[in-house]
């Protein structure tokens, strides 16, 4: 069972943009799609603010073409993208002594050879 693996959801490949997106945003940060309804109908600004900083999300590819195109989609829709080839460099950015960032996804081919 991939809960007990310690993973909140998985998606078989080919993903669809829309199924990866639908995932990202009920799954991942429900805040970001379910905003709180506000006395005078205007959105705080906390609310704004946390739909425009988009996800920390964490791209492990080791395929040249596919990380630019999935770093391009994330950066257009708003997200902030680390990207690393391959798996021994996304656990370090994860749990390494030097990481900076929390992550608020991590989109990672699980057949790598590192």
């Amino acid at each position: 069972d991939f809960r007990a693996s310690g993973y909140a959801t998985f998606l078989a490949r080919p993903v669809r943009g829309e199924t990866l997106l639908r995932v990202l945003l009920t799954s991942s940060m429900p805040a970001l799609t379910q905003p709180r309804p506000e006395k005078h109908g205007a959105p705080s600004a906390r609310a704004t603010g946390s739909r425009r900083r988009g996800l920390s999300v964490l791209i492990a590819e080791d395929n040249d073409i596919n990380a630019m195109l999935a770093r391009a989609t994330l950066l257009k829709a708003g997200h902030r993208v680390k990207l690393v080839g391959n798996g021994k460099a996304a656990v370090e950015a994860i749990t390494g002594t030097g990481h900076k960032y929390r992550f608020d996804v991590v989109l990672m081919d699980l057949h790598m050879p590192v």
